[in-house]
């Protein structure tokens, strides 16, 4: 190998690895942490989920990116994920929806040809059942996001 190359090898690897470790070319859009907690009435809601769907600015051609979700635990707090762990969400303007936890004692239907399963009245619905957040729409900013969402009836 001649020495020009040699050195130029030099010069690419770092370069290289530098784009690599950026992220360049991954092709998804930017997305900032995003916490909070789920209330009814003043109280955590202690269980369920919450999905922040992306809306596309008018005129937009491109798809505005991939919606983020979260598992709301026991105490109402939540983080959004949309790429990976704890992402958070997409830079901007979201819809927001709610699923309602399972009701207490819920467990999964038995199979309709199973003789033994237990065929008892299914469990009335979960209390939050029909919810909806106060605020249809949010706003994620660059930066660390608490969005403390507030459900209606």
């Amino acid at each position: 190998m001649s020495c020009c190359l040699r050195r130029c090898s030099w010069f690419a690897v770092p370069g290289i690895a530098l784009f690599v470790a950026s992220g360049c070319g991954s092709g998804n859009p930017d997305t900032a942490a995003v916490h909070g907690k789920v209330t009814y009435d003043g109280k955590p809601v202690p269980g369920g989920g919450l999905t922040f769907i992306p809306v596309a600015d008018a005129g937009a051609s491109e798809s505005p990116g991939k919606p983020a979700s979260a598992v709301i635990q026991s105490d109402g707090t939540y983080t959004l994920a949309t790429y990976g762990d704890d992402d958070g969400a997409v830079i901007g303007k979201h819809k927001v929806a709610f699923q309602p936890p399972p009701p207490p004692g819920a467990v999964a239907a038995p199979e309709e040809d199973d003789p033994d399963a237990d065929h008892a009245a299914p469990p009335k619905p979960s209390e939050f059942a029909g919810m909806t957040p106060k605020e249809a729409e949010v706003e994620v900013k660059a930066g660390d996001n608490e969005i403390n969402i507030e459900l209606k009836k």
